[in-house]
C-alpha cells in the first residue's frame, strides 16, 4: 500500500507532451505517404499507360516503380504504423495503471471503512447507565467531550491575556504567517483537542507538555491541565464534588478551590501535582483520597491510525503525477462521501492542532499540498461552526461549504487554475 505508482510515470505534463508529439508523427507520416503517392502515381500515368491488345507489359518500368512505391513511401507508413504502436501500447498501459490504482484506493476505503466499523467506547451517561458507542458514533462522542472541555477552560483562557499564553517566539512565528484572525482561540483549539486527544494519564501529560515545549507557557499550560484532571468520570464517587466546584462561575474563586485540593492534603502528598505527575508515593492522585479515574481518558489509539490512514489515502492520490486535478479529486471525492460530518469536525480540529498541521497549515505556501482546502474536506461541516464562536471558514476561507451564507466559488476558480 506504500507504493507510488505515479513514480514509474511521467508526469503529466510531459505524458500529453509525448502523446501529441506520437499522434502529430503519425498522422504526418500517413499524410506525406498519401501525399507522394498520389503524386507520383499521377505522374507515372502522364508518362506511361497500360498496354494495349497485343502489346507487352514493360515490367521493368513499372517494376522500378514498385521498388519505389515500397522502398520510400512504404517507409512513412511503417514510421506511422511504429508511431499508432506507441500510442496503442502507451493507452494499453495507462489503462492497466489506471485499474491498478483503483484497485488500491478502492481498497484503501475498505480499510478505512473496517477502521470505523471496528471503533467503539463505554462510557457512563450516569453513575448507573452504561453505554457503548460504536462505528460513527464514537466520534460524535468524542465531539463532545471536545465541546465540554472546550467549556470548562473557556474562563481561563478569556481571564489570560494572549501574552500570557503563548511563547514570545512561537505568537511571533504563528503571527508572520498571516493566516488566523484569532490567535487565542487557535490556542484554545490546539490544547483543548490534544488533552482530548491524548488524555490525562501518566505518559499522555508528558507527550503534551513536549508537544508544546517553547509554543505556551509552562505555567499556563500546567493551570490547564490542573483544571481538566480534575474531572472524573461520571461513575465515580467525586462526579457531584467536580460538579459543585465546575459551577463556580468566578475564576479566581474556582483557582483557590482547586488549589485547596494540593494545600488539605497531608505531608505525604504535599507534591507539585505538574512535575511530580499528580501521583502520590504510593502512586495515588493528589486531587481525591483514592485512585479516581480521570473523565479526559484520551482517544489517542482510536484517532491516531484512523487519521493516518486516511491522510496516506489522500496523499496517495495527491501525489499520482500522471492524473489530472479533476481526476484526482473524483476519486477523493469517493472517500469524503464516507465521512460524516461528526468525522469531518474533528478532521478540522485535528488539522488546527499541533499535531495535524501537515494537513495543510504547514504547508499554506505550497497550495498543491493544502490538501484540506484542495479537495473540499471539510465541506459538510453544518454553517461552518464547530461550536458557537468556531468558524471553519475563519480557518479555510476557501472551501464550498455546503451550507453557507458566502459562497467563494469565484476565489476558489483563481485556485483551481493553479492546482495539479
Amino acid at each position: 500500500m506504500e507504493e507510488n505508482y505515479g513514480e514509474e510515470h511521467t508526469p503529466l505534463e510531459r505524458s500529453e507532451f509525448n502523446k501529441n508529439f506520437m499522434v502529430f508523427g503519425a498522422i504526418s507520416s500517413t499524410f506525406f505517404g498519401i501525399v507522394i503517392l498520389i503524386y507520383y502515381i499521377c505522374k507515372v500515368t502522364q508518362s506511361h499507360s497500360l498496354p494495349k491488345e497485343g502489346q507487352i507489359l514493360n515490367l521493368t518500368n513499372f517494376g522500378a516503380f514498385g521498388d519505389f512505391i515500397g522502398g520510400f513511401i512504404g517507409t512513412l507508413f511503417s514510421l506511422a504504423g511504429i508511431f499508432f504502436l506507441y500510442l496503442t501500447l502507451k493507452e494499453q498501459r495507462e489503462n492497466f495503471n489506471k485499474e491498478r490504482l483503483e484497485n488500491n484506493f478502492f481498497e484503501m476505503i475498505k480499510f478505512h471503512r473496517e477502521n470505523v466499523n471496528e471503533l467503539q467506547f463505554s462510557y457512563y451517561e450516569n453513575k448507573e447507565t452504561k453505554v457503548t458507542a460504536e462505528k460513527r458514533k464514537v466520534f460524535k462522542i468524542i465531539y463532545s467531550q471536545f465541546k465540554e472541555l472546550w467549556e470548562e477552560l473557556n474562563s481561563v483562557f478569556k481571564n489570560t491575556e494572549i501574552e500570557g499564553i503563548y511563547s514570545t517566539t512561537y505568537l511571533n512565528e504563528v503571527k508572520a504567517k498571516n493566516i488566523f484572525k484569532d490567535y487565542k482561540q487557535l490556542a484554545q483549539i490546539d490544547i483543548v483537542y490534544l488533552i482530548v486527544f491524548f488524555g490525562l494519564g501518566k505518559e499522555d501529560i508528558i507527550t503534551i507538555k513536549t508537544l508544546f515545549k517553547n509554543k505556551y507557557k509552562e505555567q499556563f499550560l500546567e493551570n490547564i491541565i490542573l483544571i481538566a484532571i480534575l474531572k472524573p468520570k461520571r461513575e465515580s464517587k467525586y462526579w457531584n464534588q467536580w460538579i459543585r466546584i465546575n459551577d463556580i462561575n468566578d475564576f479566581g474563586i474556582k483557582c483557590e478551590i482547586i488549589k485547596s485540593f494540593y494545600e488539605q492534603r497531608d505531608d505525604n502528598l504535599k507534591l507539585n501535582p505538574i512535575n511530580d505527575l499528580f501521583l502520590n508515593p504510593q502512586g495515588k492522585t493528589v486531587f481525591y483520597n483514592d485512585y479516581y479515574e480521570k473523565y479526559y481518558g484520551g482517544h489517542q489509539f482510536r484517532l491516531g491510525h484512523y487519521y493516518r490512514n486516511i491522510f496516506q489515502n489522500i496523499n496517495f492520490i495527491n501525489n499520482q503525477i500522471y492524473l489530472t486535478y479533476d481526476e484526482k479529486y473524483s476519486y477523493i471525492k469517493l472517500l469524503r462521501v464516507h465521512f460524516s460530518n461528526y468525522e469531518q469536525i474533528l478532521l478540522f480540529l485535528n488539522s488546527i492542532s499541533s499535531i495535524g498541521r501537515k494537513w495543510e497549515l504547514d504547508n499554506y505556501d505550497e497550495i498543491n499540498k493544502g490538501l484540506i482546502t484542495k479537495y473540499n474536506l471539510v465541506k459538510n461541516i453544518p454553517n461552518e461552526k464547530i461550536i458557537n464562536c468556531i468558524l471553519a471558514k475563519d480557518y479555510y476561507p476557501l472551501i464550498n461549504y455546503e451550507v453557507s451564507e458566502i459562497n467563494p466559488l469565484q476565489q476558489r476558480k483563481k485556485i483551481i487554475k493553479k492546482y495539479k
